[in-house]
């Protein structure tokens, strides 16, 4: 098979264009000094902006860590409570027969018993992903 000679493109020359004077393109030089003045408070208000919009973001994110961290101790005091709860429930429920309904004034000093710093014992919904629903019938039952 006979080979094929591809042709060699020409490179253009370059031209010699002479540039022309602003006053020749009928720019006034006075104007495009005003123009670039505009244009450069315009970048540099631009630049302000932006940087004060970033400063208000990083302070908002430290805001939000803040409160992520004052929430996360409320969710802990609350598995706290709750798993002094459960107590309460399963030593009402255990109870010798007749005797599993409490008092008004049995289930507060049940409540003022609270350990203040109680171990929460890590929960099967702390495995859970937050996507998944959660049934709260699960923990409360009781088997006698």
């Amino acid at each position: 098979m006979p080979k094929v000679e591809k042709k060699r493109r020409s490179r253009a020359e370059p031209q010699n264009i002479e540039l022309s004077s602003e006053e020749d393109l009928g720019i006034n030089p006075e104007f495009y000094s005003k123009q670039r003045e505009k244009n450069n408070e315009a970048v540099k208000k631009s630049r302000e902006r932006s940087k004060r919009s970033k400063v208000m973001s990083q302070q908002r994110v430290e805001q939000l860590e803040e409160s992520n961290k004052e929430l996360q101790g409320a969710i802990v005091e609350l598995k706290n409570d709750l798993s002094h709860l459960k107590q309460i429930f399963v030593q009402a429920s255990t109870g010798a027969p007749g005797s599993s309904v409490l008092t008004r004034e049995e289930i507060l000093a049940l409540l003022v018993e609270k350990p203040e710093h109680e171990e929460v014992p890590e929960t099967k919904y702390d495995q859970l992903s937050s996507a998944e629903p959660v049934s709260s019938d699960d923990d409360l039952q009781v088997t006698k």
